[in-house]
């Protein structure tokens, strides 16, 4: 309850138009979503998103965070890679209780954000198997959400996502480019650069403020677990 009202609250705060969905891509651009908010605004909304993962004496996780990554075959069914990523996550869950079902406490939902290449039947029998060993129960089958404004966990999770996402790729590219971002620093300095390199040396110097703000921001999470 207290991230749903967080999360209305901070949205509200943020002044963005109701009418638009907001989404973790659209935080770097002035040209998506709501185009009244600048990009400081987006990312400061972020931030405080990510501190409601706590709870309100900060000293503990209100929400666990699990990621999980993999690589398959070019080739290989976008629900068979849902599958084995949630077969990860839901292995990692705490046990339920061994007795019984007190006060439904061993309960699970799971909703997940509307994919038409996702075979929800096939989805749901999976999570029944993996969860009954661990003593835990699917009270419903598996529901897909349409993500909007009005569905805070589905956009927390892109939200965490795409900055994960954002934090890999450009750290890669920072990483693999190093010589090249050090010898147009050089030019840089010494005021020899044309403007083709002076575009690319602004290039990198985004990418790298990307890769910091992203660290900062999944750094406010009080508990992200990496399967």
């Amino acid at each position: 309850m207290r991230f749903n009202k967080g999360f209305y609250e901070k949205i509200k705060e943020l002044g963005w138009d109701k009418k638009i969905e907001i989404k973790g891509n659209y935080i770097y651009s002035n040209l998506k979503g709501d185009k009244n908010i600048p990009v400081k605004e987006r990312l400061d909304f972020v931030e405080k998103l990510f501190e409601l993962s706590k709870t309100s004496s900060e000293r503990y996780a209100a929400s666990k965070n699990y990621i999980t990554f993999d690589i398959f075959p070019r080739n290989e069914l976008e629900n068979n890679m849902y599958i084995n990523q949630l077969d990860k996550i839901l292995n990692e869950l705490p046990k339920g209780l061994k007795k019984g079902n007190r006060n439904g406490k061993n309960n699970i939902i799971i909703f997940i954000d509307n994919n038409n290449a996702l075979n929800l039947l096939e989805i749901t029998k999976k999570v029944k198997e993996i969860l009954e060993k661990r003593n835990l129960y699917l009270i419903e089958k598996c529901v897909y959400v349409n993500s909007c404004n009005e569905t805070p966990g589905i956009i927390f999770a892109d939200f965490v996502g795409y900055f994960i996402h954002n934090y890999i790729k450009t750290t890669r590219f920072n990483s693999s480019n190093k010589d090249r971002f050090k010898l147009l620093l050089k030019k840089f300095s010494k005021n020899s650069i044309n403007n083709q390199e002076k575009k690319e040396f602004d290039r990198f110097i985004t990418s790298f403020k990307k890769e910091k703000k992203s660290s900062k921001l999944l750094m406010s999470l009080k508990k992200m677990i990496i399967i």
